[in-house]
């Protein structure tokens, strides 16, 4: 059997158009043809063309103008709020919680309620309506760091004999109440520029160490609700 010695050649041009890793007749590779071609087509665009592509609903032009309006407002952020304690009429004394001003600074996490309103439903005719009734002020959620001193578990166990004497009869709460002021301050202009900012007369309501382990070596924080027992402005 005979077999032929004559060599087959390929075009350079047929393994770059065909995949097969060579290049074309300009030497590029089919991924750089490929990218040359996007920018050919780019480049050719006039800028009447570019500012009308769309942009989230509006052309480039004005999608830029909105998005330069809106970064002017600026912003608030969550890690930017203070947080004050205080007795409410000079009772609790010696709480620890008000040795100081820095029982603020150890609150990791807070809310802050703003609005909670109440309606009754009203059926006239086919149709319902709703009418304001009233105002609710929920829960205040605080998170505390304690302290070497246990300025937050003590001053829990103060109240808590504030609210209830050895006989079990209850004192008013006047002797227990306290008044806290939560807000958020501006991170360029400080407490210059506040936001939110709210006071109310509270008790706390419930708190609870839950998860303590020997294999845990976080710091101890301390979850408090706060009952909210009347707005600061009808003290």
């Amino acid at each position: 059997m005979a077999f032929s010695t004559e060599k087959r050649t390929r075009k350079s041009g047929q393994l770059g158009k065909n995949g097969g890793g060579g290049l074309n007749k300009k030497g590029q590779t089919v991924e750089e043809a490929v990218l040359n071609k996007q920018a050919e087509d780019l480049s050719s665009q006039t800028v009447e063309q570019v500012e009308l592509r769309q942009w989230s609903g509006f052309s480039n032009a004005e999608a830029i103008i909105r998005y330069k309006e809106l970064y002017s407002l600026g912003h608030f952020m969550k890690a930017h709020y203070w947080v004050k304690f205080a007795p409410y009429n000079d009772n609790l004394v010696g709480l620890p919680l008000f040795a100081d001003d820095l029982a603020g600074f150890l609150v990791t996490e807070t809310s802050l309620p703003l609005l909670d309103a109440e309606f009754d439903e009203n059926k006239v005719g086919a149709y319902y309506s709703n009418t304001f009734t009233g105002m609710r002020e929920p829960d205040i959620q605080m998170t505390l760091l304690d302290t070497s001193d246990s300025r937050i578990i003590n001053s829990l166990m103060q109240i808590r004999k504030a609210m209830i004497n050895d006989d079990g009869t209850i004192n008013p709460p006047a002797t227990y109440a306290m008044e806290i002021s939560i807000g958020l301050f501006s991170k360029k202009f400080g407490f210059q520029v506040t936001a939110a900012e709210r006071n109310f007369i509270v008790a706390p309501t419930q708190s609870s160490l839950d998860g303590l382990t020997s294999k845990s070596f976080e710091i101890l924080d301390v979850p408090i609700s706060f009952k909210v027992l009347k707005p600061y402005q009808w003290k």
